[in-house]
């Protein structure tokens, strides 16, 4: 249900987030299962199925990814050098929807 809630611009964001944190070379494979409870197989198979799914395994994907934009963990995060490769909005923009993203998942808990 959380995914659905997003505009079609805040899915390419997740989604940037999704390939980052997956693809790019901020996060050691070690890192990724041990952030995410995902290897990165498990990760790419859910990137070709984005937006589709909207399980505990893609929250918690979906929770590493951003966490690795929009707040640099695992340290250092991502350059300001690299961000224009994988990114087309800034980090505020990231923050923003960690941060909307975060209370969507909040609520729907509650829902529960």
């Amino acid at each position: 249900m959380t995914i659905e809630q997003l505009t079609h611009e805040e899915k390419k964001i997740v989604f940037a987030c999704l390939c980052a944190y997956a693809r790019g070379p901020f996060v050691h494979p070690y890192e990724v299962d041990l952030l995410s409870g995902l290897d990165r197989e498990a990760l790419d198979n859910l990137i070709e199925k984005w937006p589709s799914g909207d399980d505990s395994d893609t929250a918690r994907a979906v929770r590493a990814s951003m966490n690795l934009a929009a707040l640099g963990i695992p340290p250092p995060g991502i350059s300001d050098a690299d961000w224009a490769t994988w990114f087309s909005v800034d980090r505020d923009a990231v923050k923003r929807l960690y941060k909307k993203w975060r209370g969507l998942l909040e609520a729907n808990e509650t829902e529960t």
